[in-house]
């Protein structure tokens, strides 16, 4: 093999180490069929810009922006009832 082309070689450039623990065999990975379910919902998540992921890790998304990352609820917002007294 290539010395370019060989995975566990670092180039300076990139890690390679972390992907590799993650899926030991990438080009069976890349082989394989398209998880059509698993597309969809990563190009939803690329078109509405939010994180894709588990309760946990939005969780964890949240506390590093300090905001929640999940969608609100649509529609307008409910005016506070005591705030519209208060109102001319």
């Amino acid at each position: 093999m290539h010395a370019l082309l060989d995975p566990a070689r670092a180039d300076g450039f990139t890690e390679t180490a972390p992907v590799r623990q993650r899926v030991p065999d990438f080009a069976a990975l890349l082989r394989s069929d398209e998880d059509e379910t698993m597309s969809a919902l990563l190009r939803r998540s690329e078109s509405t810009g939010r994180p894709l992921g588990d309760s946990g890790f939005l969780n964890r998304v949240a506390a590093m922006l300090g905001r929640d990352p999940k969608p609100g609820k649509r529609g307008p917002k409910v005016k506070d009832e005591r705030l519209s007294a208060l109102s001319p």
